[in-house]
């Protein structure tokens, strides 16, 4: 399996790309649905997102080993995660804030930055590490090549979200939905390189 390596990693880039859309957009109506959220809500919600994820390139930056092992638990992270963070949104908010208090903007702020944190600074911290991992086995795979791989996820989990995933599914299986790409991406790396552990802790989450 190990010579299917480079396509398992660029599904997985590209799995993250549909996955992120979805949760991004999920995230923003969560938010304003906790919240009775305005256009104040989603740019808080927006702004910390690109804080983490700046945040999270730069920490890519401190990891100086490019390891196959590592990037395929940042994929998993990535996966697993979203169903959990959506779970605390829901329900943190009124664990945090008063009942029928209406928080004031600082608050909000800090709530939203808190509760996205983990997904923002993986995500940040995928991409940049993603390079360094190919960079080390095919030296000709160029940034660009990066981005236009995360593009093609990006374009195809907006397409989904909105013309089919809004209309017919919960948050929660929309999530499911397209997280499953990247779940198969990573149960693939995880037995290309014999982390059976790791491949059976993943395939009991998934």
């Amino acid at each position: 399996m190990k010579r299917h390596l480079k396509l398992f990693i660029l599904w997985a880039i590209i799995g993250t790309g549909v996955s992120s859309i979805a949760v991004q957009l999920v995230t923003v109506r969560e938010f304003l649905s906790q919240f009775h959220g305005n256009e104040i809500t989603i740019s808080l919600v927006l702004f910390s997102w690109f804080l983490l994820t700046g945040l999270g390139s730069f920490m890519a930056k401190a990891v100086p080993w490019p390891s196959v092992t590592v990037f395929a638990l940042v994929s998993g992270g990535l996966a697993f995660w979203p169903l959990p963070q959506l779970i605390l949104i829901r329900t943190l908010r009124e664990r945090v804030f008063l009942h029928g208090v209406a928080p004031g903007f600082n608050e909000t702020a800090l709530y939203i930055l808190s509760t996205i944190a983990p997904y923002g600074l993986l995500l940040g911290f995928f991409l940049p590490y993603a390079l360094r991992v190919l960079n080390e086995r095919w030296e000709n795979f160029t940034s660009g090549g990066l981005y236009v791989t995360d593009s093609i996820g990006d374009i195809t989990g907006g397409i989904l979200f909105s013309f089919v995933l809004v209309y017919s599914f919960t948050p929660f299986v929309t999530v499911a939905i397209t997280s499953s790409l990247l779940i198969l991406a990573v149960l693939l790396l995880f037995l290309a390189f014999r982390r059976y552990v790791l491949f059976f802790l993943a395939l009991v989450l998934a």
